[in-house]
């Protein structure tokens, strides 16, 4: 289902939305992507992964919708996370060269957060980051699991009610509320069974 066709779902909700601007398709499907990215900041739902090819340097760049690392591995070995005060800096500021053990994430602004390896490594060899992930936002469609496209209508009716219908509006918060903690159980069952499922 897309933006439009779940925006269209969303107008049969509400009675006399159609035609009614505070409902307009193009405000709704604003607001669904804002409900996708409300959920994606609140659980950990969406992973992706990203490639470097490292060129002789110890930083690398973090994907826009970088939430949170899942893995990171150089190679086919798996780093482990570590602070930044375990980083061993020499006197010019440099950090050592070889096969890198651990990592961390260097927070930035407006896209400037960067993985920073404990050693700088040869070049031209695959490091690999698996991350959980923000919503795109410029994609047609919701990224997150599917049996959760039409839930994120409460979010749209919420706020888009909330100036002139209330009670419209109160309903479908609560309403949103509720989805958000049933998603967060969700996914923390699903980490539960996997993890059951590696110890097996």
């Amino acid at each position: 289902m897309n933006w439009l066709e779940l925006a269209d779902r969303c107008q049969l909700f509400i009675p006399n939305a159609i035609g009614n601007p505070m409902y307009a398709k193009p405000l709704l499907v604003k607001l669904l992507k804002e409900a996708e990215m409300q959920v994606t900041r609140n659980v950990n739902i969406l992973e992706s992964s990203y490639q470097y090819t490292t060129d002789g340097t110890g930083e690398y760049p973090l994907p826009l919708d970088f939430k949170s690392p899942k893995m990171v591995m150089y190679k086919r070995d798996v780093l482990g996370i570590t602070d930044e005060d375990e980083i061993y800096y020499k006197e010019d500021g440099t950090i050592d060269t070889g096969t890198p053990e651990h990592y961390y994430i260097k927070i930035g602004t407006n896209g400037s957060s960067v993985i920073v390896l404990d050693r700088v490594p040869d070049s031209n060899v695959k490091l690999t980051i698996h991350y959980y992930a923000l919503a795109p936002g410029d994609l047609t469609s919701p990224q997150i699991p599917e049996q959760y496209h039409i839930d994120l209508c409460d979010y749209a009716v919420f706020v888009s009610s909330a100036s002139q219908n209330p009670e419209v509006s109160a309903m479908h918060n609560a309403k949103w509320d509720v989805l958000l903690e049933k998603i967060k159980r969700d996914v923390a069952d699903q980490e539960l069974n996997h993890r059951i499922k590696e110890d097996i």
